[in-house]
């Protein structure tokens, strides 16, 4: 088995063989990286892309429904949507990872291809940069690439970071592309 077949076996849940082609999940390009500062605030970064068998405005429109996301995020428990205009959105996220996180992000949306944020506002969280870059591949489909860091504050349980790289961001990935597709 290749290092990268290893890397989506530990982080997918599943190699790209392992699923089918309608819902192949490709990671072209997907880097992780977790360290512990002296202060003890965990760091996590990573990188994913996938491949979306739906048209660009599709995948941009449902990435900008946010108080959609518990529909289909089932670690997502509440979306609100503080104010919104000029392209800028103000939104509350409240997930479940092991334990209840809530956070308020600056989503900068760039219709149709990029969705950046900033974290506002946070408990548990010093910061939560990240975005969506989307690239049309003609003939209805759309290369999503999602890019997250996050530092956590504090001694917050390595399980917690370990769980938001390893296995919930393969899954939301997996999510919004089954959402996607099955609009179409």
């Amino acid at each position: 088995m290749k290092e990268s077949d290893r890397y989506a076996l530990r982080v997918g849940g599943e190699s790209e063989r392992g699923l089918g082609v309608s819902s192949r999940v490709s990671f072209a390009h997907s880097e992780s990286l977790q360290c512990r500062s002296r202060l003890g605030k965990v760091m996590a970064k990573t990188e994913q892309q996938i491949v979306i068998n739906a048209p660009i405005d599709r995948v941009f429109d449902i990435i900008v429904d946010y108080e959609r996301y518990p529909e289909f995020l089932p670690d997502m428990r509440a979306v609100q949507v503080q104010s919104r205009h000029d392209g800028v959105a103000i939104v509350s996220f409240e997930i479940e990872l092991i334990m209840r996180v809530g956070y308020t992000l600056r989503l900068v949306e760039d219709r149709p291809g990029s969705v950046q944020w900033s974290l506002e506002t946070a408990k548990m969280m010093s910061s939560n940069d990240g975005g969506w870059r989307l690239q049309d591949l003609k003939n209805g489909t759309t290369q999503a690439t999602y890019g997250l860091e996050v530092k956590l504050k504090g001694l917050i349980p390595k399980s917690v970071s370990s769980r938001l790289l390893g296995t919930t961001l393969p899954d939301t990935l997996k999510r919004f592309k089954e959402r996607a597709e099955g609009h179409a």
